[in-house]
């Protein structure tokens, strides 16, 4: 989940929540207005992903409040670009709405490896393997 809203919002996390899914959401690029994750990444129950850099170091941009579960890559991402924008086709984007669906996929992929763990599992799975890379740059 890429977008973000005022914390008042209901959260639309609870009934995939309740269903078994499991939500995975960017923690917003606000490191300069307070570093506080953005909503969604806010609700209990949501995998919080920040940005970290070629350099495995968080993103300067990137939310990185202790509730953040996971960086993933999120600078210097490849993405298509209209030929108004870039001849190529491409161009390069940076944020957490990169990183997240990283996340994402990974978990889909350990969830597809390991049909019989539940959500709660497959999410501490990836915590474990994860390497922390502490720090940011200011």
């Amino acid at each position: 989940m890429a977008r973000s809203a005022p914390p008042s919002r209901p959260t639309p996390s609870s009934t995939p929540n309740e269903r078994g899914s499991i939500v995975v959401a960017a923690s917003g690029n606000g490191r300069g207005q307070g570093n506080v994750p953005t909503f969604p990444a806010s609700s209990a129950h949501v995998v919080t992903v920040g940005s970290s850099s070629r350099e495995d170091i968080v993103s300067a941009f990137s939310s990185a409040s202790p509730g953040m579960d996971l960086v993933a890559p999120g600078e210097g991402i490849p993405t298509a670009s209209p030929p108004l924008f870039n001849d190529s086709g491409y161009s390069s984007s940076t944020g957490t709405s990169f990183a997240a669906p990283i996340v994402a996929g990974a978990l889909a992929w350990i969830w597809t490896a390991r049909p019989e763990l539940d959500k709660t599992q497959v999410v501490e799975l990836l915590r474990r393997s994860a390497r922390d890379i502490r720090g940011a740059r200011a």
